[in-house]
């Protein structure tokens, strides 16, 4: 037999004795001040603090930060507008026919074909 048997068997008898001892049990007064010393030392949960919610920004105030602010956006919106205005003027001088003509790429095509409308710069003539 070996040294970790027989300690084994010394234990098994030990517990066996202990739960056969009626007093071996604890008093419930014990086990009421042992619970209260257990919950008296239970660690209590700690109150986080709390911030004020931020108002998140909406999405035009996001897109102006993105892009620098309302200066710059405001050059992008005028240079949309004259864009458009480009876009919707030119097509008066501009013929339908030319512009198939430039999408095509049939032919060489140079601003001396456009109308001559498109560059009379003077204004009485």
């Amino acid at each position: 037999m070996t040294d970790t048997e027989r300690n084994n068997r010394m234990l098994d008898d030990l517990f066996g004795a202990a739960t056969t001892d009626p007093k071996a049990t604890p008093s419930p007064e014990l086990l009421a001040r042992v619970l209260e010393d257990a919950e008296a030392l239970q660690p209590q949960p700690e109150l986080l603090p709390t911030r004020p919610r931020v108002a998140q920004a909406g999405l035009w105030q996001r897109l102006a930060q993105t892009l620098g602010g309302w200066r710059p956006m405001a050059g992008l919106a005028t240079t949309a507008a004259v864009g458009l205005l480009i876009g919707f003027t030119l097509v008066q001088v501009v013929g339908a026919q030319d512009v198939t003509t430039l999408v095509a790429g049939d032919t060489s095509y140079y601003l001396a074909y456009l109308d001559e409308a498109y560059f009379n710069l003077t204004e009485g003539e």
